[in-house]
């Protein structure tokens, strides 16, 4: 299997740390999706990453296709079972939804730097994510115990958040949050696939 990645991809990073997590034999091929790669484009007509090409050349994109695949594949369908069931895929949404506006935020971003920023939806995801940490951290402490993707994907949210929008300060809304951050991105597959902008 091949996975065309970006390291800078809190989505792509997802997928690494399971790769790493279980073992699963994977050729990593970093791109910049933005290149527009022919190659690229043929697999994906949508130039998003990341993306998994299977031994039998079928791709799939859209981190949770791909997690999910390689859950049921490689990890006997381990990382998205936790009880309460349904509390605990209502968790993965809100962090899912959460990352898909830190990255839209990002996006505006760039868009700033081609100066043609919009205030008005900049202000809008700098605020749904900040409405949504106290929310993300009140709902932690109601678990047991956290669903295997949920913990992978919370790291990943947190390290984007200070990776690319420190600005949002998003500790002081989530102490315990943090906390939790330092006891659990220590492991290799963490360490290894930290974000990086070059």
């Amino acid at each position: 299997m091949k996975l065309y990645f970006s390291v800078a991809s809190p989505y792509s990073r997802l997928m690494r740390i399971i790769i790493r997590q279980f073992n699963i034999a994977v050729d990593e091929l970093e791109i910049n999706p933005f290149d527009n790669d022919s190659d690229f484009l043929q697999v994906n007509p949508l130039a998003k990453v990341p993306c998994l090409v299977l031994p039998n050349q079928q791709a799939l994109f859209d981190s949770e296709v791909i997690a999910r695949y390689l859950d049921q594949e490689f990890a006997h369908s381990r990382l998205f079972t936790a009880e309460p069931y349904w509390s605990q895929q209502q968790f993965f949404a809100l962090l899912k939804g959460c990352l898909d506006i830190a990255v839209q935020l990002r996006q505006e971003q760039m868009r700033a730097e081609l100066g043609v920023e919009s205030l008005f939806f900049k202000q809008r995801f700098e605020q749904a994510i900040l409405r949504s940490m106290p929310v993300i951290e009140a709902k932690l402490s109601t678990f047991e115990s956290l669903m295997p993707a949920s913990k992978m994907l919370l790291v990943c949210l947190l390290e984007y958040l200070d990776f690319r929008h420190q600005q949002l300060n998003w500790r002081q809304l989530a102490p315990n949050c943090c906390k939790w951050l330092h006891q659990h991105n220590g492991d290799s597959c963490y360490i290894e696939t930290q974000p990086s902008s070059h």
